[in-house]
């Protein structure tokens, strides 16, 4: 909610990675709506895997965010 009304600092204050997750959420939200088609077919081998693999990345980003700053360290 910080990042709706451009408080980019107080967004930074409440979670570092807000500033991270709100134009990922955007864009995720936007995209269905927007018409973007590809101009070439997808190639088999990856269709439809990118969304997946950048969500385990994220997934993974936040659960060693978590055990850093449960130790500490961050």
């Amino acid at each position: 909610m910080a990042l709706t009304r451009g408080e980019v600092a107080a967004a930074w204050t409440l979670h570092p990675w807000s500033l991270l997750l709100f134009p990922l959420a955007v864009w995720f939200a936007v995209r269905p709506f927007a018409g973007w088609r590809r101009t070439a077919p997808p190639a088999p081998a990856v269709a439809g895997r990118g969304p997946a693999l950048l969500c385990a990345a994220l997934l993974l980003a936040f659960a060693g965010w978590a055990v850093l700053r449960a130790l500490r360290m961050v």
